[in-house]
């Protein structure tokens, strides 16, 4: 019913093999890539750049009316 030792000791190597290659896998994504493809794919960031550029599209108001005054005399 145990498994024999070389089965074992398949798995073991296959167990290093997997350790040892992960940290090179890790090495190949940069940040800059997971940025930029958030960037591109994600729906909400682009509705709020939307928004931003709505934004500065805009007419600012050139003054603002003077504030009412009652005077009693």
């Amino acid at each position: 019913m145990w498994m024999s030792s070389k089965h074992l000791k398949l798995i073991i190597y296959f167990q290093i093999l997997l350790l040892l290659t992960t940290p090179v896998l890790a090495q190949d994504l940069k940040l800059a890539d997971l940025v930029r493809e958030a960037l591109k794919n994600s729906p909400e960031i682009q509705a709020f750049q939307s928004r931003i550029e709505a934004a500065k599209q805009r007419i600012p108001q050139a003054q603002s009316l003077p504030d009412p005054q009652l005077t009693f005399g």
